[in-house]
Protein backbone atom coordinates (compact mmCIF):
# COMPACT_ATOMS: atom_id res chain seq x y z
CA UNK A 1 0.00 0.00 0.00
CA UNK A 2 2.82 2.40 0.87
CA UNK A 3 4.51 1.98 -2.53
CA UNK A 4 1.24 2.84 -4.31
CA UNK A 5 0.62 5.79 -2.00
CA UNK A 6 4.14 7.17 -2.56
CA UNK A 7 3.77 6.76 -6.33
CA UNK A 8 0.41 8.55 -6.26
CA UNK A 9 1.82 11.43 -4.19
CA UNK A 10 4.81 11.88 -6.48
CA UNK A 11 2.72 11.73 -9.66
CA UNK A 12 0.19 14.21 -8.27
CA UNK A 13 3.09 16.57 -7.56
CA UNK A 14 4.43 16.73 -11.10
CA UNK A 15 6.35 13.44 -11.11
CA UNK A 16 8.96 14.28 -8.48
CA UNK A 17 9.18 15.43 -4.87
CA UNK A 18 11.81 16.37 -2.34
CA UNK A 19 12.36 13.55 0.12
CA UNK A 20 11.53 15.90 3.02
CA UNK A 21 8.00 16.57 1.71
CA UNK A 22 7.36 12.98 0.65
CA UNK A 23 8.55 11.74 4.05
CA UNK A 24 6.31 14.25 5.86
CA UNK A 25 3.20 13.24 3.91
CA UNK A 26 3.85 9.50 4.10
CA UNK A 27 4.63 9.45 7.83
CA UNK A 28 1.52 11.55 8.47
CA UNK A 29 -0.62 8.91 6.73
CA UNK A 30 1.24 5.75 7.82
CA UNK A 31 2.45 5.23 11.38
CA UNK A 32 6.03 4.00 11.94
CA UNK A 33 6.80 4.15 8.24
CA UNK A 34 10.26 5.80 8.25
CA UNK A 35 12.34 2.67 7.64
CA UNK A 36 9.65 1.17 5.40
CA UNK A 37 9.64 4.30 3.21
CA UNK A 38 13.41 4.10 2.78
CA UNK A 39 13.10 0.45 1.79
CA UNK A 40 10.31 1.28 -0.68
CA UNK A 41 12.34 4.09 -2.27
CA UNK A 42 15.21 1.65 -2.89
CA UNK A 43 12.95 -0.22 -5.32
CA UNK A 44 14.70 0.83 -8.53
CA UNK A 45 11.84 -0.40 -10.70
CA UNK A 46 9.48 2.14 -9.10
CA UNK A 47 11.63 5.10 -8.01
CA UNK A 48 14.75 7.05 -8.90
CA UNK A 49 16.56 9.01 -6.19
CA UNK A 50 18.68 12.03 -7.12
CA UNK A 51 20.71 12.57 -3.98
CA UNK A 52 20.57 16.00 -2.39
CA UNK A 53 23.38 18.29 -1.31
CA UNK A 54 23.49 17.53 2.41
CA UNK A 55 23.84 13.77 2.59
CA UNK A 56 23.82 12.47 6.13
CA UNK A 57 26.67 10.31 7.42
CA UNK A 58 24.45 7.26 7.74
CA UNK A 59 23.95 5.29 4.53
CA UNK A 60 20.44 4.41 5.71
CA UNK A 61 19.09 7.93 5.34
CA UNK A 62 18.38 10.24 2.45
CA UNK A 63 19.09 13.93 2.45
CA UNK A 64 15.93 16.00 2.93
CA UNK A 65 16.77 17.68 -0.39
CA UNK A 66 17.05 14.41 -2.32
CA UNK A 67 14.65 14.41 -5.27
CA UNK A 68 12.44 11.32 -5.67
CA UNK A 69 11.05 10.47 -9.12
CA UNK A 70 8.31 7.94 -9.84
CA UNK A 71 9.18 5.28 -12.38
CA UNK A 72 7.38 2.55 -14.35
CA UNK A 73 8.26 0.00 -17.00
CA UNK A 74 4.78 0.29 -18.53
CA UNK A 75 4.90 1.77 -22.02
CA UNK A 76 2.61 2.75 -24.87
CA UNK A 77 2.29 0.20 -27.69
CA UNK A 78 4.26 1.29 -30.75
CA UNK A 79 2.22 -0.92 -33.12
CA UNK A 80 -1.30 0.03 -31.94
CA UNK A 81 -3.55 0.91 -33.81
CA UNK A 82 -1.69 0.24 -37.06
CA UNK A 83 -1.20 -3.49 -36.70
CA UNK A 84 -1.76 -6.65 -34.78
CA UNK A 85 0.13 -7.07 -31.54
CA UNK A 86 -0.90 -10.36 -29.96
CA UNK A 87 -0.03 -10.75 -26.27
CA UNK A 88 0.94 -7.08 -26.15
CA UNK A 89 2.20 -5.89 -22.74
CA UNK A 90 1.91 -2.18 -23.57
CA UNK A 91 -0.97 0.27 -23.31
CA UNK A 92 -3.29 0.79 -26.26
CA UNK A 93 -4.07 4.50 -25.99
CA UNK A 94 -4.13 7.58 -28.15
CA UNK A 95 -0.88 9.42 -27.39
CA UNK A 96 -2.67 12.76 -27.82
CA UNK A 97 -5.15 11.63 -25.18
CA UNK A 98 -2.16 11.07 -22.88
CA UNK A 99 -0.96 14.60 -23.77
CA UNK A 100 -4.52 15.71 -22.95
CA UNK A 101 -4.91 17.47 -26.28
CA UNK A 102 -6.56 14.98 -28.64
CA UNK A 103 -8.48 17.02 -31.20
CA UNK A 104 -11.11 14.28 -31.36
CA UNK A 105 -11.81 14.42 -27.62
CA UNK A 106 -14.49 17.08 -28.06
CA UNK A 107 -17.47 14.78 -28.58
CA UNK A 108 -18.14 15.83 -32.18
CA UNK A 109 -15.76 13.35 -33.82
CA UNK A 110 -14.51 9.98 -32.67
CA UNK A 111 -10.81 9.25 -32.34
CA UNK A 112 -9.71 5.98 -33.95
CA UNK A 113 -7.37 5.36 -31.00
CA UNK A 114 -8.51 4.28 -27.58
CA UNK A 115 -9.21 6.76 -24.80
CA UNK A 116 -10.20 3.94 -22.42
CA UNK A 117 -7.91 3.21 -19.48
CA UNK A 118 -10.33 0.55 -18.27
CA UNK A 119 -10.51 -1.37 -21.55
CA UNK A 120 -10.16 -5.16 -21.58
CA UNK A 121 -6.59 -4.66 -22.79
CA UNK A 122 -5.40 -1.74 -20.62
CA UNK A 123 -6.99 -2.52 -17.26
CA UNK A 124 -5.04 -5.76 -16.59
CA UNK A 125 -1.80 -3.99 -17.50
CA UNK A 126 -2.49 -1.19 -15.03
CA UNK A 127 -3.21 -3.77 -12.32
CA UNK A 128 -0.08 -5.78 -13.17
CA UNK A 129 2.04 -2.63 -12.78
CA UNK A 130 0.12 -1.57 -9.62
CA UNK A 131 -1.03 1.66 -11.28
CA UNK A 132 -4.78 1.07 -11.23
CA UNK A 133 -5.34 3.51 -8.36
CA UNK A 134 -3.73 6.48 -10.09
CA UNK A 135 -5.95 9.25 -11.37
CA UNK A 136 -5.79 9.77 -15.12
CA UNK A 137 -3.57 12.87 -14.85
CA UNK A 138 -1.23 11.08 -12.43
CA UNK A 139 -0.88 8.11 -14.77
CA UNK A 140 -0.26 10.37 -17.75
CA UNK A 141 2.43 12.26 -15.80
CA UNK A 142 4.14 8.95 -15.00
CA UNK A 143 3.94 7.73 -18.60
CA UNK A 144 5.24 10.99 -20.07
CA UNK A 145 8.31 11.02 -17.86
CA UNK A 146 9.13 7.34 -18.49
CA UNK A 147 8.15 6.49 -22.07
CA UNK A 148 10.48 7.99 -24.67
CA UNK A 149 7.87 7.39 -27.39
CA UNK A 150 5.77 10.11 -25.74
CA UNK A 151 8.46 12.74 -26.19
CA UNK A 152 7.66 15.33 -28.85
CA UNK A 153 8.87 14.16 -32.28
CA UNK A 154 11.75 16.67 -32.53
CA UNK A 155 12.98 15.83 -29.03
CA UNK A 156 12.69 12.11 -29.73
CA UNK A 157 14.78 12.42 -32.93
CA UNK A 158 17.37 14.60 -31.21
CA UNK A 159 17.62 12.21 -28.27
CA UNK A 160 18.13 9.12 -30.41
CA UNK A 161 19.98 10.41 -33.46
CA UNK A 162 23.79 10.23 -33.36
CA UNK A 163 25.43 13.62 -33.33
CA UNK A 164 26.89 14.86 -36.61
CA UNK A 165 29.39 17.13 -34.85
Amino acid sequence: ILISYATKLICSNGGSMDYRELHRLVTHYFNDSDSVLLKVLRNKTRFVVAHGKKEQASGDRLSPTSKIFAKTSLRMCKIYPNGSCDNCRALHLCKYFVYQNCMYDNGRCTCRNSHELNSDHNSPLLRYHHLQDLEQTELFQLLMQNDVSLLPEDTHKHTHTPSTH
